[in-house]
């Protein structure tokens, strides 16, 4: 996602990463799936187009270094103050 290219993605790493299919990935449940999606984004340039752009603004906003340094922060935090309850 981070290079532009659209990405085919699992149920599983969408729950995970809270992305929506057709915005920023497109999900697929099995191999017939896949395969028809792959197909569908290689032919669709509008498609393609709005899966890259909607992904690189997902990646600017979810994977922004200093929000991710507080989150990291946040949780060490609230490790070392659980810890210090024991």
């Amino acid at each position: 996602m981070n290079y532009g290219i659209p990405c085919m993605v699992s149920e599983l790493t969408t729950s995970q990463l809270a992305l929506t299919d057709r915005k920023e990935v497109l999900i697929a449940k099995d191999t017939d799936e896949f395969i028809r999606k792959v197909i569908q984004l290689y032919q669709d340039e509008e498609l393609w187009y709005q899966i890259q752009q909607n992904a690189l603004n997902y990646i600017r906003e979810a994977c922004n270094p200093e929000m991710l340094r507080t989150a990291l922060r946040n949780i060490i935090e609230k490790g070392l103050e659980y810890q210090h309850k024991f």
